[in-house]
C-alpha cells in the first residue's frame, strides 16, 4: 500500500494499483474510488495528485453527481455486464488461483444473489438493492446468511478491481461479522489428552493423521499429499507446499495449499517424532514420493475422505467430555490455541497454520526456525 500525502493506492492481486481518498460530507467523511484501475504505482499516485489540485482550485467534480451520459468508462463497460455474467467471467478467471473445491463451494453460496439479481445490469445494482436482499433472502440461517453475503461481496470487489464498477454496492454494516450467538462445532477446542484418547481410537495406520492435525495444524488435505520427500526427520521438520482435494464429478485434484502463505515448512513437536518414525518405517515405501497415508490396498492411491472421517467419527465419540461434533478440523483449532496460549505472535501463529488472511502481515514479519522449532518444543511438553 502506498501513501503519498493524499489518499491512498495499494496494489491489487492482479497487479493493478486501485487509488482512493476521503473527502468531509456531513460531519463524515467518504470515500471516493478512482473510476479504473491503473498499471502502476506511479499512475495511481497521479491521479491523486489530480484529484488534490482539483479541489485545491474548485474545479473537482463530484462522482455522484455525474449524470449516466457522462458516466466513467467502467460504468459504462458495467452496462454490458449482467449479474450473472459477471459471476460467470469471475469463476472463469479465478480457476488459476482457487482450489476446485473453494470455486465449488463459492458457486453454492452465490446462488441466493444469482436468484436476485441475475438478469439486472452490474452497474445498476445499489447498496439499497443489496441490503433489501439482505433483508428479505432466504439463507439458511444466520452462518448461511454470512457465507452467502461474503462470496456477494467477494465478486463485487473483483467487479472494482477489474475497473467495471467504481464502488462495490456491497456495503450492508455487520454483514460479514461472524455470530457470537451461534453454537458452532468450529469453536470446540479439545485438550491434549482428549486428542491422545482419538490417537488411541483410530486404526494403527491412521493415528499419524489425528497427531499431524493437532501437533502440526495440518489441514486433512494437506496431510493425504504428504510424502516422504516432504518430511525432515534430522531438522524434525515437514514441509507444505501441496494439498490433494476431493471434487464432486471430478475426483481427486492434487494443486497448490489454499493460499500462497500455505506454503510453508514448520518443525515437528517431539513428542510427535517417535510415532512419525514408526510409521515411515512400517507403513510408507522407500520412494521419495511414497504417500504418508494412502487408500487400503493401494499405496500409490489417496486416503478416501469418508472411509476416514467415519472412524474419526466413532472415536471422538468414545472421549469423555468432548463434544461429539467435534470436527477433524477442530485438531487444527485447537492446536493453533495451544500455540497461542503458548506465547506464539499472530505473525508465528499465521506462519504455521498458512493462513492466508493475514498473508500481508507473514510477508514483513517471518517466522524464524529457531523461533519456530522453540514453540513446537514448548507445545510438545504438554502431551
Amino acid at each position: 500500500m502506498g501513501k503519498s500525502g493524499f489518499g491512498t493506492a495499494e496494489k491489487l492481486p492482479s497487479g493493478n494499483y486501485r487509488a482512493y481518498y476521503s473527502i468531509g460530507e456531513r460531519g463524515r467523511n467518504r470515500r471516493i474510488n478512482a473510476p479504473g484501475t491503473f498499471p502502476s504505482l506511479k499512475a495511481a499516485r497521479l491521479w491523486l495528485a489530480e484529484q488534490q489540485l482539483a479541489l485545491a482550485n474548485g474545479t473537482w467534480v463530484d462522482p455522484q453527481t455525474v449524470k449516466p451520459s457522462h458516466a466513467p468508462e467502467q460504468e459504462q463497460a458495467a452496462v454490458s455486464w449482467t449479474f450473472a455474467g459477471w459471476v460467470e467471467e469471475y469463476f472463469r478467471r479465478a480457476e488459476t488461483r482457487l482450489a476446485p473445491k473453494s470455486i465449488q463451494s463459492y458457486k453454492s453460496n452465490v446462488k441466493p444473489a444469482l436468484a436476485r439479481f441475475g438478469d439486472k445490469q452490474l452497474g445498476e445494482i445499489s447498496r439499497e438493492d443489496v441490503e433489501a436482499w439482505w433483508r428479505d433472502g432466504q439463507h439458511n440461517g444466520k452462518w448461511g446468511a454470512r457465507n452467502h453475503y461474503h462470496i456477494l461481496s467477494i465478486v463485487f470487489r473483483a467487479a472494482v478491481e477489474a475497473g467495471i464498477i467504481a464502488e462495490s454496492p456491497a456495503q450492508v454494516k455487520g454483514a460479514r461479522s461472524k455470530p457470537k450467538t451461534i453454537d458452532s462445532p468450529r469453536h470446540i477446542v479439545a485438550t491434549p489428552e482428549q486428542v491422545a484418547q482419538i490417537v488411541e481410537a483410530m486404526p494403527a495406520e491412521w493415528r499419524i493423521c489425528v497427531l499431524l492435525g493437532f501437533w502440526c495444524q495440518l489441514r486433512f488435505g494437506e496431510i493425504r499429499e504428504l510424502r516422504r520427500k516432504d518430511l525432515d526427520l534430522t531438522r524434525r521438520e515437514v514441509s507444505i507446499t501441496r494439498g490433494v482435494q476431493q471434487v464432486a464429478g471430478r475426483g481427486y485434484i492434487v494443486g497448490p495449499p489454499k493460499s500462497a502463505a500455505g506454503v510453508r515448512t514448520i518443525s515437528i513437536p517431539p513428542n510427535v517424532m517417535p510415532a512419525l518414525e514408526e510409521h515411515l518405517r512400517l507403513r510408507v515405501g522407500d520412494s521419495p514420493d511414497s504417500l504418508l497415508v494412502h487408500a487400503k490396498g493401494n499405496p500409490s492411491y489417496w486416503l478416501s475422505s469418508t472411509g476416514f472421517h467415519d472412524r474419526y467419527n466413532e472415536a471422538v465419540k468414545g472421549v469423555e467430555g468432548l463434544d461429539s461434533r467435534f470436527t477433524f478440523h477442530g485438531l487444527r483449532h485447537s492446536g493453533l490455541t495451544l500455540l497461542g496460549q503458548c506465547g506464539a505472535t499472530l505473525a508465528e501463529l499465521m506462519h504455521r497454520a498458512g493462513h492466508s488472511d493475514v498473508e500481508r502481515v507473514i510477508i514483513y514479519q517471518h517466522s524464524s526456525r529457531e523461533r519456530d522449532a522453540a514453540l513446537a518444543d514448548k507445545l510438545a511438553g504438554m502431551a
